[in-house]
């Protein structure tokens, strides 16, 4: 598999391999008798501006792809096994130095927006194996937009009625596998990688302005309930340039359906805003609502 797709803007990428060496120890001798190798395992975190959504079909699962003019929309659907892909880590000088990981899987994926940034996406990877190589891709830089703070909103309500809370500072979406890594007799080099339990969670910060989240958070207006978990029928944060679709638009959008909300609090600085801060969970994405919109057709994809 050749490693010919840019991922994004990427800002840091931060590789974390190790050999998991052991001491073999004995009775009567503080040095090491002997120094074996373990499992060998590759992992890495991989930070990028986003520019569209080829790291959310690993994460998630399947894509597909509709055109309207000049704009491809890519749908994202859960799956329960993932793709793999290779990942290469390269500095591209007078004499090439590369290494190529083979057998990728996203173990987690954060996409994220801070008040005075842009929309960003960190990857945990984790790799079967990897080889090193002295002839390597030559850089892919994509000249998509970044989605910045005042592209954003985000809803929460009743499915098909939600309100765009107001003054949003930040929002972060992670989505985690839970990768299961699977060695076996006869090699220290992964055999498998298996996604176990899927996780969605989130949080944000935003102005206080009424009671209307807290109410969520309780579940009914008022007072906790007692006998039921309170949930949100809708979170919805979207990111998008404004302009039509089939005209150039770039967008990301995420909907969750069955969310709830796992805290919350409210701090109140002197000289400052009342800000709420929540964090949830959610069981599922809603169907269809998981998309991004570029100028990637499918064939390019």
């Amino acid at each position: 598999m050749t490693p010919a797709k840019d991922v994004g803007l990427v800002q840091n990428y931060t590789p974390g391999d190790s050999n998991t060496l052991q001491r073999i120890v004995q009775l009567a001798q503080r040095n090491a008798n002997e120094i074996i190798a373990g499992k060998a395992a590759f992992k890495s975190r991989l930070e990028a501006l986003f520019q569209h959504g080829r790291l959310l079909e690993y994460a998630i699962g399947t894509v597909a792809h509709v055109t309207t003019s000049s704009d491809t929309k890519h749908t994202f659907s859960e799956a329960d096994t993932l793709s793999s892909f290779t990942l290469e880590d390269a500095v591209n000088s007078t004499a090439d130095v590369g290494l190529s990981f083979a057998g990728c899987k996203i173990d987690g994926l954060a996409i994220s927006l801070d008040l005075d940034g842009v929309l960003t996406a960190n990857a945990d990877i984790v790799s079967k194996t990897v080889a090193t190589a002295t002839s390597v891709q030559t850089a892919v830089i994509s000249a998509l937009v970044a989605l910045p703070s005042f592209y954003a909103s985000l809803k929460t309500g009743a499915d098909g009625t939600e309100a765009t809370l107001t003054n949003v500072q930040k929002f972060n979406v992670s989505i985690r596998n839970n990768l299961e890594s699977i060695y076996g007799y006869g090699s220290r080099l992964l055999t498998d990688l298996q996604a176990t339990e899927r996780h969605y969670e989130f949080d944000f910060t935003a102005a206080f302005t009424s009671k209307t989240e807290y109410d969520l958070f309780l579940g009914q207006a008022g007072s906790p309930t007692g006998t039921a978990t309170p949930t949100i029928p809708s979170v919805i944060f979207n990111a998008n340039n404004a302009v039509a679709l089939g005209s150039g638009r770039r967008e990301f959008n995420i909907d969750f359906s069955n969310a709830y909300y796992e805290s919350t609090s409210k701090p109140s600085v002197v000289k400052g805003f009342i800000m709420q801060d929540f964090k949830g969970w959610a069981k599922a994405i809603t169907s269809s609502e998981c998309y991004s919109v570029d100028n990637i057709s499918s064939v390019n994809w």
